[in-house]
């Protein structure tokens, strides 16, 4: 014989309560319901996709620092080894070769100028975007397209060029461009601040 359903049950029909979620192996507690995780920010993930080019011009700004060092250090080391070779006295009874050119390792130096100019222009653009100033998306975008023809190749071509598509993509995206042109918002202090 079946007992009558208790009133006092938090179930009182007796019958098992309902379960919407069948993955969900406790059917006493059902799943809540399905949250809505869109971003409250009218921009999208504009300012994640800003984040990712300002450490991706920091980025590359240092390795295009880098390699016009190497460049000028290239440069000075060819010039004192062609010095080194041209002070060696010819053979005994041969004839002096031909002299060697001293504007060789000009090459190596001239290679290291564009270096250093992306690099300016990489730190500028990554700054601009850090602080989401006056300019931020020109510098940007002038950074992007200096990475995109680094012809002179450091640390391969692949990694400038990937960092100038990646940042024309979200450039070109309107929430990046509605972002760059909001005015951004000043952080609450969270503790009283003397003036």
């Amino acid at each position: 014989m079946t007992q009558p359903p208790d009133p006092q049950s938090p179930n009182p029909t007796g019958q098992p309560p309902h379960n919407p979620d069948p993955t969900n192996l406790n059917p006493e507690n059902p799943a809540p319901a399905d949250l809505d995780y869109q971003s409250t920010s009218p921009f999208g993930n504009a300012p994640t996709l800003l984040l990712l080019a300002t450490i991706f011009n920091f980025v590359m700004a240092g390795l295009d620092f880098l390699y016009a060092i190497a460049m000028v250090g290239f440069t000075i080391f060819m010039y004192f080894m062609l010095e080194r070779i041209a002070a060696v006295p010819p053979p005994a009874g041969g004839s002096p070769g031909p002299p060697l050119p001293h504007w060789f390792p000009l090459i190596y130096g001239a290679m290291a100028v564009p270096a250093l100019g992306a690099a300016v222009v990489n730190l500028i653009a990554g700054l601009k975007l850090k602080r989401h100033s006056q300019g931020a998306w020109g510098w940007a975008l002038a950074a992007a397209i200096v990475n995109c023809l680094q012809l002179w190749c450091n640390w391969g071509c692949v990694v400038p060029m990937a960092n100038g598509i990646y940042s024309i993509i979200i450039l070109c995206q309107p929430r990046v461009q509605a972002f760059l042109r909001a005015r951004p918002v000043e952080p609450v202090a969270s503790f009283p601040v003397a003036p």
